[in-house]
């Protein structure tokens, strides 16, 4: 079985994290795993979100749906490649529950129980504002809270997933959240969340992991992006759908 890519586990900003993972949706030429963390922590909203009023700190606009979250004490995964390599075509909801399943055991090492949510509907145009305020059917709780959740973008026939695994929960993603910190009454480093999520994920894709790099133009479209999502043209637009000529 050909190994999927897995990139090494890194802090960047908010602009240059979701520049690499667009830029991962557009050239991944095999299926890429990749976590990473949030230096300075940042709200990223949803696609289809209107920046919330009065809203002062960092902010950014996600290429995916769903709703707001503020990212600081977190993990967070992205899984990006052609819908073919990920076994994905006409199966969204399918490849959520190979993430959250990789998700649910890597929780698991550190004794937490978790989920993943069968009751209620999927996140709809009624949502809460904040992702982690009301957990939906397909998100990973624990008691009853989430501590975990995804969303995708597809272009043309390629895809990218991302998430968010909470090492504990901030009261700026509502409540219906949790984490690590608030499950355990511990603190879990971020690169041994991150290493316990490939096993996981490994094991949840069914697919053996082997550690990579970003390409040389990956790494100059990632480059370029990084200026398009710190712009206030991008972070307020308010016009629909993107096409190439954001890149």
């Amino acid at each position: 079985m050909t190994p999927w890519r897995l990139l090494p586990f890194a802090f960047r900003g908010a602009a240059e994290n979701m520049a690499v993972d667009e830029a991962l949706l557009r050239l991944a030429a095999v299926p890429t795993v990749r976590f990473y963390g949030w230096r300075p922590g940042a709200l990223s909203i949803g696609y289809a979100q209107d920046p919330p009023q009065g809203w002062k700190g960092p902010l950014i606009r996600r290429q995916t749906g769903g709703g707001a979250i503020w990212h600081e004490r977190e993990v967070t995964y992205s899984v990006s490649g052609h819908e073919d390599g990920l076994a994905a075509k006409n199966d969204i909801r399918g490849l959520y529950t190979r993430a959250h399943t990789g998700i649910v055991a890597a929780l698991a090492e550190f004794g937490i129980e978790a989920r993943i949510r069968e009751e209620g509907k999927p996140r709809g145009k009624d949502a809460p504002f904040s992702c982690f305020e009301k957990p939906a059917a397909g998100d990973v709780v624990v008691e009853g809270r989430k501590i975990a959740g995804s969303a995708q973008r597809r272009l043309r026939k390629r895809l990218l997933m991302h998430g968010s695994v909470m090492l504990a929960h901030d009261p700026r993603n509502g409540r219906g959240g949790t984490g690590i910190l608030d499950v355990l009454d511990q603190e879990v480093d971020a690169e041994d969340l991150a290493e316990a999520l490939a096993r996981g994920f490994a094991q949840g894709f069914g697919v053996p992991l082997a550690p990579g790099s970003l390409g040389e133009e990956e790494e100059a479209l990632a480059e370029r992006l990084t200026l398009k999502y710190e712009s206030d043209a991008w972070t307020h637009r308010r016009d629909g759908r993107e096409d190439d000529a954001d890149v």
